[in-house]
């Protein structure tokens, strides 16, 4: 069903012409005995500027922060009832305190950053205690 801002009729025009792109089309063969069949595993990440980086970020632990004043009341479970005392008007502003104008940006891929392992069957908690730390979806967080 067409909706607004749908890539459906690009991701359908570059599958039709076998065209490979960053983030949304991969050319590679997959058969019954593939381990892996999921999109990520195959399809590269884009490129991204460290504008971009940091505006994401950012949206990120806004989307993160608006969640807990939202539902903070469920998860501590009514232990502070006047909630509303422990919040400043600078968490709900909605003017950035982020400051990019002395900030040279360059292009950059999360690869220069991060060490990027997609997860196999194992658990976290099944892991072995080490240096590095994980970052991963929960059942509460995707």
């Amino acid at each position: 069903m067409p909706q607004d801002g749908t890539h459906l009729d690009m991701i359908l025009s570059l599958y039709d012409d076998k065209t490979e792109m960053p983030e949304a089309s991969c050319l590679a063969p997959i058969t019954i005995s593939s381990t892996e069949w999921s999109p990520e595993a195959f399809i590269e990440n884009a490129p991204h500027s460290d504008e971009s980086f940091l505006s994401g970020l950012e949206l990120h632990l806004r989307k993160h922060a608006s969640f807990y004043i939202l539902h903070g009341h469920r998860i501590v479970n009514g232990a502070y009832p006047n909630c509303s005392q422990l919040i400043s008007s600078d968490v709900i502003s909605g003017r950035s305190s982020v400051d990019l104008v002395n900030v040279d940006f360059v292009a950059m891929g999360i690869e220069d950053y991060l060490n990027i392992n997609l997860g196999g069957k194992a658990e976290i908690e099944d892991l072995d205690e080490g240096s590095l730390p994980i970052v991963s979806t929960s059942e509460f967080n995707n």
